[in-house]
């Protein structure tokens, strides 16, 4: 790869078939020119081969220095193109033009290239208008110099300093290429000659020698590009395995410390973008290390990152994490370096930490769900025992105030218990089409008295065109009765205005609830907290702290988000946000159930009982002396069974009008009892309602769901149990008649 020596000292080269070529060289001039034609041949064929070369790497390694290199490359071929046509046409002043143009552009290319391979790249506007610069410059040259030669020369220098500095690039740089060495050597060879090849276009003897040696250059720059691209290649699969690794991975500099490389996970753990750690300080990044010489440096090393030995990373943020790790010293591209592997140990702490917390909660669920189904039943008995007694005639004045605080704190037993079920036992949301804004208005009418109590302000706005959607209305419910008592109890202290707020409107894909006051706002210490069970900033007794817990519960079984905002001293917003789904043909709402209240006085339906015959099961002997203590008042005819295997004995030898039979007894349970019964008498198995103090279970649900018989649940008004007894006689009556809407 020589340049051509000028233009009047050679013989014309006719183009066409390169096989042809050499013999048409020698057939216009004898001696020295013949020699410069056949160089100057041999260099355009390695050049040609150089190219295809650096193609070929460039599309497989996709790196932007062989992308210039080879635009270079093409401008070199350039040149040697229009030094063949000079030989035929010398006087040529536009030939004369593209020979210099090609050379500088060359160079320019040639230099940008080695500045990206140094990591200190230049900007392609500067190419461009460094390229426009040495375009300017020819043109000028060429029309208004008479001194050619003072021209030549700049630009050669130009592409000879470019082989030059490529070349001290790759011999500084060796130990990184397994070619570097060979690579280097050639450049700087080929740009030297370069910068002296002016001076021997006076001389065509040596002028053919130069062409000879450029041609041999070309080749020792090809063959080491292809060792630099086997081991490129090698490299490449390297890294694959080296970005692959879950720990994050430093190669640093035995001398300065510098990260010379870092695979994904180390950009990841330090929050650095792809590529940026390289080139940077380590100890920047582990202040812990100070630098020295190397021995001193090992030491430091060893000292640092040990085996389960903790230390600080810095993050590009300067966010301080607990790592773990272990350094060694390792070989990469044939010189030592430090191989540093880094674990996040505060992520596994977190992991590690959620792993027992949910292991202590999943227990606990199971201790809570055991507990609150077994007060169920003595709560029955209270309540039950204490609604007989308001019945007496003749009671004191005193004394029924005494039993109806009694009922009323059953009855916030019951719910306390209820919360315990529903966060120990989470089901699938019983979806059906629900009308959001008539779910909000009816807990606000429900919460009123409490708002009014503490002069809270509720003011509505709701979007009249909010779609229906399919979600489970009581656990709706439950959701927004916890969010508007939560707000009311923030505000009772607060100065007026107290206002509580409430919106509704249609997103792209969801419905969005919000329940925001203008109260204290969250303290930031409690915020991470609030969904947290057991977790209440209440008084003693005055909250279980699952509130919020059945809230973020439920809403996660709707597949929705529930999130909160808040700031000191300027309110709080609860975002509650359910899928918008499809409810196919339009179905009239179900009806609305009120949360349970006790009320000072119990007010039995009216007696219906002509003598009908009931049977009462239950494993509990007071809930069965309660149940048939009302039924037989009613005007029923009572029996009773203390298990499954003698109401099924009962029911295989006699026809009963109603049966009240317990789910969770031992031995034969109300499940396989209801199996049995169905088997011998289907007519019977409907008159079954079931009592049960686990209607939070999943399991109980999905079974009394398919049978589609009544039910009650423990604790229960007396009120209820003759409602479920009426409507099963009802049902007998008037086979054809719709029923009755009722829930436990």
């Amino acid at each position: 790869m020589a340049p051509i020596g000028h233009p009047d000292m050679n013989t014309l080269i006719p183009f066409g078939s390169l096989a042809l070529l050499l013999p048409q060289v020698g057939s216009k001039t004898d001696g020295p020119a013949q020699w410069i034609g056949s160089a100057l041949v041999l260099a355009l064929l390695c050049m040609i081969a150089v190219i295809g070369l650096f193609f070929y790497l460039n599309r497989r390694l996709k790196r932007q220095y062989f992308t210039l290199w080879t635009l270079a490359w093409i401008c070199y071929v350039g040149y040697l193109l229009t030094a063949l046509g000079l030989r035929e046409i010398p006087d040529s002043d536009l030939l004369m033009l593209i020979r210099r143009t090609c050379i500088g552009i060359s160079g320019l290319l040639m230099f940008w290239g080695s500045f990206q391979l140094t990591f200190q790249p230049r900007t392609l506007r500067e190419l461009r208008c460094a390229c426009v610069l040495v375009i300017l410059y020819c043109v000028v040259a060429t029309y208004w110099t008479e001194n050619s030669r003072w021209i030549s020369l700049s630009v050669f220098t130009l592409l000879g300093s470019a082989g030059i500095y490529t070349g001290v690039v790759y011999l500084r740089r060796r130990r990184c290429y397994h070619g570097g060495t060979v690579l280097g050597g050639g450049f700087v060879m080929w740009g030297s000659h370069l910068l002296v090849f002016p001076l021997l276009e006076m001389y065509p003897g040596p002028l053919a020698v130069s062409y000879m040696l450029s041609a041999g250059l070309a080749v020792i720059i090809a063959i080491a590009m292809v060792v630099e691209q086997e081991v490129t290649v090698a490299e490449k699969s390297y890294r694959l395995l080296f970005d692959a690794a879950s720990d994050a991975v430093f190669l640093v500099d035995m001398w300065d410390l510098r990260v010379l490389e870092a695979n994904r996970a180390a950009h990841r753990l330090t929050k650095n973008p792809e590529g940026a750690l390289l080139g940077q300080s380590f100890i920047k990044l582990c202040p812990s290390l100070q630098t020295g010489n190397v021995i001193q440096n090992q030491r430091a090393m060893q000292t640092v990152f040990r085996p389960y030995e903790e230390f600080y990373l810095v993050q590009a943020g300067g966010e301080r994490v607990i790592c773990e790790g272990e350094a060694a010293v390792a070989e990469w591209r044939q010189r030592m370096v430090f191989q540093v592997n880094v674990r996040n140990v505060g992520e596994q702490r977190k992991v590690a930490e959620q792993i027992r917390r949910a292991e202590k909660l999943t227990a606990l669920g199971q201790l809570v769900a055991g507990v609150a189904h077994e007060l169920n039943n003595p709560l029955a008995i209270v309540m039950g025992r204490a609604q007989l007694l308001l019945r007496q005639p003749g009671l004191p004045e005193k004394v029924s105030g005494d039993v109806n605080s009694i009922l009323r704190q059953g009855e916030r037993a019951s719910m306390i218990v209820r919360d315990l079920l529903s966060y120990a036992r989470p089901s699938e949301p019983n979806k059906t089409p629900v009308q959001l804004n008539q779910v909000i208005r009816d807990v606000v009418e429900w919460r009123r008295t409490a708002a009014e109590s503490v002069r809270v302000r509720v003011r509505l706005k709701l979007d009249n065109a909010l779609p229906p959607t399919l979600a489970d209305r009581v656990q709706v419910e439950q959701i927004l009765n916890n969010l508007v008592g939560n707000a009311i109890d923030a505000l009772k202290d607060q100065p007026s205005p107290r206002e509580l707020e409430l919106t509704s409107e249609v997103t792209a894909s969801s419905l969005r609830l919000t329940v925001h006051d203008n109260g204290p706002g969250i303290p930031a210490e409690v915020r991470e907290k609030i969904v947290d069970p057991f977790f209440t900033t209440k008084p003693l007794g005055q909250g279980t702290g699952l509130g919020l817990t059945i809230c973020n519960t439920y809403v996660t079984e709707h597949r929705g988000k529930l999130w909160v905002e808040t700031e000191d001293g300027r309110g709080t917003t609860f975002f509650v946000e359910l899928p918008l789904l499809d409810c196919g043909e339009p179905k009239p709402p179900a009806p609305a159930v009120a949360p349970k209240v006790a009320a000072p006085a119990v007010e039995l339906a009216a007696a219906g009982g002509g003598g009908q015959r009931l049977l009462i099961i239950d494993d509990e002997p007071d809930i069965v002396m309660v149940l048939e203590s009302i039924l037989s008042e009613s005007g029923f005819q009572i029996t009773t069974a203390n298990n499954g295997n003698d109401a099924l004995h009962l029911l295989s030898n006699q026809d009963f009008d109603v049966v009240l039979s317990d789910i969770r007894m031992p031995g034969l349970d109300g499940q396989a009892l209801y199996q049995r019964v169905s088997a011998l008498k289907p007519a019977m198995a409907k008159r079954v309602v079931f009592v049960t103090g686990d209607t939070v279970s999943g399991a109980t649900r999905d079974f009394l769901d398919k049978t589609g018989n009544l039910w009650l649940a423990k604790p229960f008004q007396l009120a209820d149990v003759l409602q479920r007894v009426q409507e099963v006689l009802r049902r007998q009556l008037h086979p054809g008649a719709p029923a009755v809407a009722m829930t436990g």
